[in-house]
């Protein structure tokens, strides 16, 4: 095993410890799952859209916000291709930010179909786009 693929592995094991299935989604809202256990009120929430989370999110997103996550002052929520399925509409991905109401989505590596339709929900709501590009 090569150093990069112990990296990866290592992202691997810690993205899968991490990563916790919310209580209580919407009806109708795009499945996703959030990085740390959820705080009571964070100042900050993300939803960050990739095709899986990998070196490429831990490196630029989870890892520089890790102090802020581990405090309670940052939640991530996490929406990959595989969960935005195909029958997702504008208005799920609406529903998805009035429940979660992130400060601003950010798509990191997201080639999903629904991409369009993850746009037109943030506009919707006003939530503000970010494209990380690496």
């Amino acid at each position: 095993m090569n150093a990069w693929s112990r990296v990866l592995a290592g992202v691997r094991r810690a993205l899968s410890r991490n990563v916790s299935q919310p209580a209580g989604a919407a009806a109708g809202s795009v499945p996703f799952e959030t990085l740390d256990a959820a705080a009571p009120a964070p100042e900050v929430r993300l939803v960050i859209f990739c095709d899986a989370p990998a070196a490429t999110q831990e490196v630029h997103l989870f890892r520089p916000l890790k102090r802020l996550r581990m405090s309670g002052r940052c939640e991530i929520a996490i929406v990959t291709e595989k969960s935005a399925s195909a029958g997702s509409s504008a208005k799920d991905f609406a529903a998805l930010y009035r429940q979660f109401q992130p400060a601003a989505i950010i798509f990191s590596r997201f080639g999903g179909e629904q991409a369009s339709l993850a746009v037109d929900g943030a506009r919707s709501e006003g939530v503000p786009v970010i494209t990380h590009l690496d």
